[in-house]
Parts: C-alpha cells; structure tokens; sequence
C-alpha cells in the first residue's frame, strides 16, 4: 500500500526589508488545452486569409464580399487573447507584496503587468473566500475595501491559501477576519 505524501505548496512565502512578499505561480493545470485555442484561430486565421484573398483582387474576387478583413481581425483578435492566457500559463505569477503601507497584487508576465496597491489602514476582512460556481469550487483570498471586496490568490488550494493567511496575519494582526 502507498502511502501518499503530503501536498507541497506552490508558493512562495519571503520577508525581506520589512516586506512580507508572496509569489503564487500560475496554475499549469489547463496548459495541455490552452495550444488548441491558441493555435486554433491562428489556423482558422490562415485558411479565411487563403481562401478569400485571391492575389491582389481582394475585394474584386472575394467570395465573402469584403467580410474577410474583420473576420480575420476577430481571428487576430482570438490569437492575442489566447497568446496572453498561453504566456500566462507559462511563466506567469500573481505577486503580493504587504509593506505595512500597501497591500500589493501583482499578475506578472515576463515581467510586465499591472500593479494595483490598496492602502493598509482601509483593508478589512482579510479571509479565505470559497465560491461555488456551479462548474466547480473556487477559491481565494479576500479583503473588504470600503463598499467594496477585492480578490487575489484565485485558484489556490484552500489549505494554501490558510497558511498564506496565518503568514500575513502573523506579521500583520490589523488585518484578521475579526476587523470590522
């Protein structure tokens, strides 16, 4: 009989400088789908750009009558989307950085992305939050900001996701599920 091993996280937990920093890579789990939809417009792309551009007479001889281009434009479209989400799944990570300031997220890809930092003293309910979506469970962590509730670390495992908790409420108390 087997014995299976306990699960390892995929995070990263680091304090450096005062900085409770945590790196979440993205999930590979849907990596084996994502060349399907990736490659898919690209090809669906090529056939529409062969079959309805006849040497210079596009618009002369289309069998569609002009419509290609904003096909082809959804197609490019469909390839960018997917590119990203492709690029996400391969070198992608969310970055949390609490500086005693700022509460930090980052999605990072190849090093660019789109930081979004919420002022410390205005975070409330910092907590685990599990939705059901009727496909499946989600999960997450998430705070309340004003009138608003925030969301970052989708898709951990909720057992992650409580140890990432304790680290920061460890570090930073204010910040526990009792704060109102």
């Amino acid at each position: 009989m087997a014995i299976i091993e306990p699960g390892k996280m995929r995070s990263v937990i680091t304090e450096s400088g005062g900085n409770l920093n945590i790196i979440i890579p993205a999930n590979k789990r849907g990596i084996i789908v994502t060349p399907l939809f990736l490659f898919g417009p690209i090809i669906l792309g090529w056939l529409l750009l062969k079959e309805f551009s006849h040497n210079a007479y596009l618009y002369e001889h289309s069998r569609l009558g002009g419509i290609e281009w904003p096909l082809m434009g959804i197609c490019l479209f469909q390839t960018v989307f997917f590119l990203y989400f492709f690029l996400y799944f391969l070198s992608g990570k969310e970055i949390i950085i609490i500086d005693g300031q700022f509460l930090s997220v980052k999605n990072d890809i190849l090093g660019f992305g789109r930081l979004k930092q919420y002022d410390l003293n205005q975070v409330k309910n910092l907590r685990v939050s599990i939705k059901n979506l009727g496909r499946g469970v989600t999960t997450c962590l998430a705070f309340d900001y004003g009138a608003k509730t925030f969301q970052f670390a989708l898709g951990v495992d909720e057992a992650e996701l409580k140890k990432i908790l304790d680290s920061i409420l460890r570090k930073y108390s204010g910040l526990s599920e009792s704060r109102q």
